[in-house]
């Protein structure tokens, strides 16, 4: 089974590196949104949000509210960096 992943990243090139880390993995599958607007129109059933480089939790906890309604069986993880591992680790503790 694959694990969908939506990716909130407004930094394109920070959004593209995770993109590609992500994509490695062979049962797992994302997708990228770079604002809020794309975010909200994002159709795919989720198992991961993952707030990268422009959203917070607590800077946009409206946003993700709205987003836990339209997915509700996703986690919503924030991601700040610190390499390939850190990433891996951080969505494997939540699957």
């Amino acid at each position: 089974m694959k694990l969908n992943i939506l990716v909130l990243c407004s930094h394109p090139e920070i959004k593209d590196t995770i993109l590609r880390l992500l994509s490695a993995e062979a049962d797992w599958n994302a997708e990228a949104a770079i604002n809020a607007e794309e975010a909200l129109q994002a159709k795919g059933n989720y198992d991961v949000i993952l707030l990268g480089s422009g959203f917070s939790l607590s800077a946009d906890k409206e946003l993700c509210n709205h987003l836990q309604q339209q997915h509700p069986s996703a986690r919503i993880i924030e991601h700040y960096g610190g390499g390939s591992g850190l990433l891996f680790g951080e969505i494997r503790a939540v699957i």
